[in-house]
Formats: structure tokens, C-alpha cells, sequence
């Protein structure tokens, strides 16, 4: 599906051309930026337009990418992330058509002619990128790659389009504000690299000449083989640093989670340049805009319901109406047979965890005598609710696993009928079954 971009007019300052390869078709070119002495050139974005006075003149110093706050006027009037659970979401624009619009321009796969590739290679590329740093979470999702690599070995492209990514794990918002202030990057990288393959045919050249011309110095020639060849790869690395070039630009935002609206978030707008590899250009291609935002914040893992408003399906519009709709449809087996994952180890469901640790099996052990069983389980729901903090989760689903562990682990046969009756364990199980 071929990639839809919009025409956007870009005026840049006067450019002198220097013409290199001429005898070569479509050969690449350098240009050298100039400006009237009696005049300041500034980058605008409308053609046509009359010259500003220099003291409302606008420098627009990322021509490619074009940064939004979507809730930049907006207060703190966004959800409460607090001891909660979201997870990273990102959408865009990119379609295959624009109803409503002018036509799409198609962004062709223009083969170059075989003698060109032989005799000079290219490879250029394009991507966007975003990273997202929430407390200890973080992670960089790829919105668009374009890629084209053209030499004596083919024509090779790659187009990589991100459309909608919200395949993210859900993380810990903790209330103590450690991760309140997300920074969101938005990273545009551009190169063009040319590898010139002139080294080895010049060498070639060299020896047949001289072999012509006197049989006999094929031994000179032999003698000059790395002469010729130093010669030859110091052409080819001029050639090739003549023509490279590169370009990125980058947007940072930092922004209190207060004022993430649910329909809000931050953008990037990419524009990218008609011709493939030449940053300096007249005008420029819009392809799209991509939105990061958060998900609707919710209180558990164990359940999807969400704290939310509006038509929204598993939708509460509380903390607490949405944590009792946890507690009504969850049950013990499925609580303790949660997988969880630590980076990128899985470290088993949550049954398997809790009997791993050296606490659970003394507190089985320790079992069986009437005055001390209330202490032990005391200690077992503690070490419980320890351990599943210290994972990450939070302070609602650790009660429901002790909820859980209760219910439905295979504890010891000798236990006191009122041993989980004590201060803590019975709270616990209180605030999970609310």
C-alpha cells in the first residue's frame, strides 16, 4: 500500500548548485546556501507570502517534523494516574487515501540505471521514532522507516509504517510522584551515504594500460599495486564523503500526568523531501501526524475495568467503582495463576512465585500450634503483600493475592480455624472483596 503524503510548500534560501558526476544520468549534486547582503533569507511556511518585518520573522528550525500539545491549554484537569496502572498508546493519521482532499502523492519506487549503481552506490533512509520515559519504564517504538538502498548489487527498498501501537505492557504509576512527569521524544533521523565502486575499476584500468603499452612492467605494475590502490580508496572515500549528509531533529516534552487528557496527548506532523536523500529543497511531502498518549488509568491488573467516563465499554467513573468491579468477577485460581515477567524472564505465576520463597515454606512448617498460628499467618500475609509490591503491582492487587493465596493455595492441613482472623489478614481480605 503505497504511502500517502500531502504537498507542503517549503521556500528555502537561494541555492548555488554544483553539478558533480556530470556525465552521469541523475548524478547526485552539492549546493552551497547564499544570501542577499541586504537582506535577511529566513525559512517560511507559505509561498507567496510578504516579506515579514525582521522583528516577527519566524525561524522554523525543524522544517521536517512539527511538534503539538494537544492539551497545551488545558489545566490540570486530566484523570488521576496515582497508584494506578497504563500503558503507552500511539495512533496516527497514515491512510491509504484522504477522502475529502486533494489527491495523494505517491511516493514511487524510482529504479536508477544500471551503469549508475554499478559505479556509485547509495543508500538513504528515513525514520521516526518516539521514546517514552515514565519512572523505570521505558521504551522506543519505530513510526516510520523508508530505506532504499541502490549499487551493483540491486535495488533493495524497506517502508515501515506504524499505524495504531498499543500493544504495550501496563506499568505502575506510583502515588508517591516519582512518575508523574513523562518525557516524550520524538526522534527524526535522515542519511544518504554513497560507496563508490570506481576503486577497483580504476585499478583495472591502470594495470590493462600499462600491460598494453609494455608487457614487460607487469612486474612495475605488480610493485605499484598499493600505491594504485591507496589512490583508488582515497578517490572512493572522497566521493563518498562528498555526497554523505545527514539530518535529525528532535522534540522533548515533559508534562505532569495531571494534565493527560483522554483525548489529548502529544503529536508529531513528518514532512519528508520529494526527492530521496536531498534535505535541501523547495518543497516538501506531509505524510501524517502520530499521537502518543495513556491509556484510561485502572486499578487492577487482574481485570480490564478502567477508571473512565462517557460511552467507553468497562468503563467506572471512580477508583472505587471500578476496584469493586475487579473484586465481582475475578476468582482465586485465575489471581494465582497470573503469569509474571520480570524485564524479559518469566518468573512463573504467581502460585509458583509465592511457594519459591524461603518465608512460605516456614510458614508452613511453622503451622499447627493454636498459639502461635495467628502470628504466623500474620507473617504469611505480610510477606505476601511485600513481595508482590516489590514486584511492582500495587497496594489493591497485593490484597488480592492474599485474598487469593487464602482461598485457594494448598496450605497445611493443621492449621487453627482462627488463624487468619488477625488485624492484617483480615483487612486484606476485607478491602478485596469490597
Amino acid at each position: 500500500m503505497p504511502i500517502t503524503i500531502r504537498r507542503f510548500a517549503l521556500l528555502v534560501l537561494p541555492t548555488t548548485v554544483l553539478a558533480a558526476c556530470a556525465n552521469l544520468p541523475n548524478a547526485p549534486t552539492t549546493s552551497t546556501l547564499t544570501a542577499p547582503p541586504s537582506s535577511v533569507s529566513v525559512i517560511t511556511k507559505s509561498a507567496g507570502a510578504a516579506p515579514a518585518s525582521p522583528r516577527n520573522m519566524v525561524v522554523d528550525v525543524t522544517p521536517l517534523t512539527e511538534f503539538s500539545d494537544l492539551d497545551s491549554k488545558a489545566g490540570p484537569q486530566g484523570q488521576d494516574f496515582g497508584n494506578t496502572y497504563t500503558r503507552v498508546t500511539i495512533s496516527s493519521t497514515i491512510s491509504a487515501t484522504k477522502d475529502g482532499e486533494e489527491d495523494p502523492v505517491s511516493l514511487q519506487y524510482q529504479k536508477r540505471n544500471a551503469l549508475y549503481r554499478y559505479l556509485l552506490g547509495k543508500k538513504s533512509d528515513i525514520n521516526l521514532a518516539a521514546n517514552i520515559k515514565v519512572g523505570e519504564y521505558e521504551t522506543t517504538a519505530s513510526l516510520l522507516t523508508l530505506s532504499h538502498q541502490s549499487d551493483r548489487n540491486g535495488e533493495f527498498w524497506n517502508r515501515s509504517v506504524g499505524h495504531e501501537l498499543l500493544n504495550f505492557p501496563l506499568f505502575l504509576i506510583r502515588p508517591d510522584g516519582d512518575a508523574n512527569i513523562p518525557e516524550i521524544s520524538f526522534v527524526l533521523s535522515g542519511s544518504s551515504e554513497y560507496s563508490s565502486n570506481m576503486a577497483g575499476t580504476a585499478l583495472q584500468i591502470a594495470i590493462a594500460g600499462i600491460q598494453q603499452v609494455s608487457p614487460e612492467a607487469s612486474v612495475l605494475t605488480k610493485l605499484t599495486t598499493q600505491a594504485s590502490k591507496d589512490k583508488a580508496q582515497a578517490i572512493d572515500k572522497a566521493i563518498q564523503n562528498l555526497f554523505a549528509n545527514g539530518i535529525k531533529e528532535t522534540h522533548v516534552s515533559h508534562r505532569d500526568l495531571r494534565r493527560w487528557n483522554p483525548n489529548g496527548g502529544v503529536a508529531v506532523l513528518l514532512r519528508i523531501p520529494t526527492k530521496e536523500g536531498n534535505w535541501d529543497v523547495n518543497s516538501l511531502e506531509e505524510v501524517g501526524t502520530w499521537k502518543i498518549s495513556f491509556a484510561a488509568p485502572r486499578p487492577s491488573i487482574f481485570a480490564d475495568w478502567s477508571i473512565c467516563t462517557g460511552a467507553q465499554p468497562r468503563c467506572q467513573p471512580t477508583r472505587a467503582a471500578a476496584l469493586h468491579a475487579v473484586h465481582a468477577e475475578i476468582n482465586p485460581g485465575q489471581v494465582l495463576s497470573y503469569n509474571l515477567l520480570q524485564g524479559n524472564s518469566s518468573l512463573g505465576s504467581i502460585r509458583s512465585y509465592l511457594q519459591q520463597q524461603d518465608w512460605f515454606a516456614t510458614a508452613m512448617t511453622g503451622f499447627g500450634n493454636p498459639n502461635t498460628d495467628q502470628k504466623t499467618a500474620e507473617n504469611l500475609c505480610k510477606n505476601i503483600g511485600n513481595a508482590i509490591t516489590s514486584l511492582g503491582l500495587n497496594g489493591d492487587d497485593a490484597d488480592i493475592v492474599i485474598w487469593a493465596a487464602l482461598k485457594a493455595m494448598p496450605l497445611t492441613g493443621t492449621i487453627n480455624p482462627g488463624a487468619f482472623t488477625g488485624p492484617y489478614c483480615s483487612a486484606a481480605v476485607t478491602r478485596a472483596t469490597l
